[in-house]
């Protein structure tokens, strides 16, 4: 399939862009710079979606992609949720709070589809990372040019949090925060990479995802994106690829 291949896109300040097309591309913002892959396995819309915000005062730069196990009207609906989201909360660090609204709109409208989602901010003056998760596979960062490493949110116990979308009303959804410098490198990812299998049916894993991060570790991140891309169809080999693929690695500026 032949994704869009679009020049390098400027994100200016209050401006939401992203959407369900399949996607191989680099965006830039004040706070950092990111190549994005996105891709159906049966279409150019898929059940991957991908959003990049800057707030009005050109500091806070949010990522979110989401994984709905879906496609067609369904698809198109959550996306134009998660745009308003974006666009409603774009000055604020409270990511879980997106995640949040999401959670009731997609459990109040009936939405059948159980979703999950990454929704990361950076804030260049305060120099800190916010990251939530609705069941969704934990970012890599690669901090002070060490190795790359998942990020998790702490336990939060016996109540159910940060569950994926759609499943109970009311869900807690967690931020989590850590501190990066100008040259810290950001991963995000859907489970069409983890999950991709070989003939012997082995998934990649995360394991194998952070093995490969770091072998290409020099790499600038458009030409990371793409080594990552290739060590995921070199595991698959012959076997077809069965579901949606999104990868995004971002630089921070």
């Amino acid at each position: 399939m032949e994704m869009t291949q679009a020049e390098p896109h400027r994100i200016k300040c209050a401006e939401v862009w992203g959407g369900i097309l399949a996607l191989n591309s680099e965006i830039s913002t004040p706070g950092l710079t990111a190549s994005i892959f996105s891709t159906a396995h049966d279409g150019d819309r898929g059940g991957d979606m991908y959003y990049v915000s800057v707030c009005k005062w050109d500091y806070l730069t949010r990522i979110a992609i989401a994984d709905l196990r879906g496609h067609g009207g369904q698809v198109s609906r959550l996306s134009a949720w998660v745009y308003e989201e974006m666009l409603k909360r774009m000055n604020t660090t409270a990511g879980n709070k997106i995640l949040s609204s999401l959670n009731d709109e997609v459990k109040t409208r009936g939405f059948s589809a159980i979703t999950t989602a990454v929704v990361v901010g950076y804030h260049t003056r305060k120099r800190k990372l916010y990251f939530s998760y609705a069941g969704h596979p934990p970012a890599f960062v690669q901090r002070n040019g060490g190795p790359w490493e998942a990020i998790s949110l702490p336990d939060s116990g016996s109540e159910p949090t940060n569950l994926p979308l759609g499943i109970l009303p009311g869900v807690k959804y967690d931020m989590g925060e850590i501190r990066l410098s100008p040259g810290d490198r950001v991963c995000l990812y859907t489970d069409g990479v983890t999950d991709c299998a070989n003939a012997a049916d082995e998934p990649f894993g995360e394991e194998r995802l952070a093995e490969s991060l770091n072998r290409h570790i020099a790499l600038a991140p458009d030409a990371l994106k793409a080594a990552v891309i290739d060590d995921l169809a070199r595991h698959r080999g012959e076997i077809p690829p069965d579901d949606d693929v999104t990868l995004v690695v971002a630089e921070l500026s």
